[in-house]
């Protein structure tokens, strides 16, 4: 077994396997002072990497808004995250933005409230659908629920007194916290004056109080730490924490934490499953008027194959050469939220000019003629410039990961999704006035979180109008412009940037909202999206 020190330098030369990944995170979980030099170490390294490629500096986010020495439960908080995503919301610099610039998230949105009101400087009414950025929080009344961008529920009555450090750390300093996960191993973590509550599966719920913190377990399992006393936690056992030291009591069982966002008035989707078929057309399916936007071959007589899909039934197969798919639909305009979701399947072997795109729509910037690029598209990250194929497209950023952009602005993940195997992909933009690329989008691969590893800011306003294209599935808006064009006119079609998206599409939906977390993984786990009223249509302000 290689020492820890060995691990991280196999882990920063990208040779770590999966087990050795796994006891790299253990030895960080149980020494705070190797994970606060694995934390030095990982900047370091992405400043030389990005001082020899001639890019900007890695800045890493900050984990509060305070100005404080990293505590070493949030250097294993952020160091974990780094070593699941490449760089943790890394906040690579690019393009139109500085050395040293750092976005920093909305890391949990309010989904149901009953009486809830923010005390001190807030001093208002909880709204649903507001976002929340790290910070300190005063619930003066009622109760609070929030969806956790990791994959999770917290349920907050009031009167309590919180600080969101991070998307999985969170401070109770006083109060009834309970939160619930659809899958294990997210290492949420609780702290609390008394002591530190890991989730390790499904639900538990916690209380502070005149000097102790009580835990009890739901589901699933916890690890609680009080002093130096460590115990694992198993559903229907409670211990409470003080001075050190916990002991175990009796107590009563936990209400249902309510998951799903409570909207008055129903949000529009739209699916393709590409199982119905009318010839050459492919039906949709969803809500309002959905059926009038099925997809059809944007060339006549050029249609993907079918294959099997990823949850059995038919896909689609793309070749890469300029067979795409387009609808009358076009798309959701300005900054309104949407979100898009899909199987892809992408060959070991694709190449840059073959990853756009999933799905696209919007105006795209038109030679010759003043018009601002105003497309949204999804893809997988070709990290090379299109006219000069050795230039980063995106320095810093992964290849092949999933990206979503919005005319010079993008955000890309940190997974490279070039295995041939399917992954489900979902790009999230939570929309509202002066919404950016880079503080709004998030990314899920395989139901959980995807962390940033390079964006570029960019003011959204997708437009949809008489100039814009329709929604486009398989290729890249200028590409299948193009292409169409010349076709019409017989003249032989040019070689554009890029030729298409090669690989395999299966169960593509389009949502006019915000999904949770939970609903996230619900559609990746059993293809079910959630009833039009239970969609937010996210119309809170961040850090209001």
């Amino acid at each position: 077994m290689k020492s820890p020190n060995e691990l991280m330098i196999r882990y920063f030369d990208g040779q770590l396997s999966d087990e050795e990944l796994r006891e790299l995170q253990g030895a960080l979980m149980s020494e705070p002072e190797l994970c606060e030099e694995f934390v030095a170490s990982a900047e370091i390294h992405g400043r030389l990497q990005e001082e020899l490629a001639g890019g900007n500096l890695v800045s890493f986010p900050k984990v509060s808004r305070q100005r404080r020495r990293l505590p070493a439960i949030v250097g294993v908080a952020a160091t974990l995250a780094i070593l699941a995503a490449g760089w943790w919301l890394a906040g690579i610099n690019s393009g139109s933005t500085t050395a040293g610039d750092c976005i920093e998230l909305a890391v949990a949105r309010v989904i149901h409230e009953e009486n809830g009101r923010w005390g001190l400087e807030r001093n208002r009414v909880a709204e649903i659908g507001e976002w929340l950025m790290p910070g300190t929080y005063h619930l003066e009344t009622g109760e609070v629920i929030m969806a956790l961008d990791v994959g999770g529920t917290a349920r907050i009555e009031g009167p309590s007194v919180f600080e969101i450090i991070d998307d999985k750390l969170i401070r109770l300093e006083s109060g009834d916290l309970q939160a619930r996960f659809e899958e294990s191993g997210q290492g949420f973590t609780v702290l609390t004056p008394e002591g530190k509550i890991v989730d390790l599966g499904t639900e538990f719920r916690i209380e502070v109080s005149n000097g102790e913190s009580t835990v009890q377990v739901v589901k699933g399992r916890v690890r609680a730490t009080a002093g130096i006393e460590v115990r694992e936690l198993v559903e229907k056992q409670s211990v409470a924490m003080s001075s050190g030291a916990m002991k175990a009591f009796s107590s009563e069982t936990a209400n249902p934490i309510v998951d799903e966002f409570e909207n008055q008035a129903s949000v529009v989707f739209y699916h393709w499953s590409f199982e119905e078929t009318e010839g050459d057309h492919f039906s949709a399916s969803g809500s309002d008027r959905a059926a009038e936007y099925g997809l059809k071959p944007g060339l006549p007589g050029r249609v993907p194959d079918r294959i099997e899909g990823a949850r059995g039934g038919q896909a689609l197969r793309f070749s890469g050469t300029g067979e795409f798919l387009e609808s009358s639909y076009r798309g959701v305009s300005g900054s309104r939220p949407r979100t898009v979701a899909a199987w892809v399947r992408i060959p070991r072997d694709a190449g840059p000019k073959e990853a756009y795109g999933w799905a696209g729509w919007g105006l795209q910037k038109s030679r010759g003629r003043n018009l601002k690029s105003r497309k949204w598209q999804v893809s997988w990250n070709p990290q090379v410039k299109p006219w000069r194929w050795k230039q980063p497209l995106s320095p810093g950023s992964v290849a092949g990961a999933i990206r979503t952009e919005f005319g010079p602005g993008w955000v890309n993940g940190t997974r490279d999704l070039r295995d041939g195997t399917w992954h489900h992909v979902v790009s999230i933009f939570i929309g509202g006035e002066d919404a950016d690329v880079a503080t709004h989008i998030r990314h899920y691969v395989d139901g959980r979180l995807e962390y940033a590893s390079g964006f570029q800011h960019a003011k959204v306003e997708t437009s949809t109008g008489e100039e814009s294209h329709p929604l486009a599935v398989g290729n890249h808006l200028t590409s299948a412009k193009s292409i169409k064009k010349f076709s019409a006119e017989n003249e032989k079609i040019p070689n554009p940037y890029f030729s298409g998206f090669r690989g395999d599409l299966d169960e593509l939906y389009i949502f006019e909202g915000v999904l949770t977390p939970v609903q996230v993984w619900r559609l990746y786990k059993e293809n079910l999206p959630p009833e039009p009223q239970m969609i937010s249509p996210s119309f809170g302000k961040i850090g209001s």
